[in-house]
């Protein structure tokens, strides 16, 4: 049963969730790659076929990320410079910013003797419009 919660056997709807996917990424899944290359050699290579047998596990349930794991993973990868903010929407199916403005925050000094003494941010900023 899924999502059952028992106090006596400390499983969650969260557990369930982990061993449902990871009998497909275990079980499942192996067994159709290891039928996708006797496929490939037994049948597309033995006739001389261009055409590949390959199975599509992308709109399986168990093998989705979760949104907030999505967002998470984007942002890491923002913050490391794997990505930007455009390439992560356009893999969203999202329109892309036009205009993306880039601060320094290390160029920002504020004396705290004097607060009319703060460098105009905009100054020392990129744009890549």
């Amino acid at each position: 049963m899924a999502h059952v919660q028992d106090v006596r056997s400390g499983l969650s709807g969260k557990d369930t969730a982990e061993q449902h996917a990871a009998f497909w990424k275990y079980s499942i899944i192996p067994a159709l790659r290891n039928f996708e290359q006797i496929i490939e050699t037994q049948f597309f290579g033995r006739f001389g076929l261009k055409e590949q047998g390959i199975f599509n596990t992308a709109d399986i349930p168990e093998l989705q990320e979760s949104e907030a794991e999505r967002s998470k993973r984007d942002i890491s990868e923002i913050e490391a410079g794997i990505k930007t903010i455009n390439d992560v929407l356009i893999e969203r199916g999202l329109e892309k910013l036009t205009c993306q403005l880039h601060l320094d925050l290390k160029q920002f000094r504020l004396d705290t003797q004097s607060a009319s003494k703060v460098q105009n941010p905009v100054e020392s900023c990129r744009h890549s419009c």
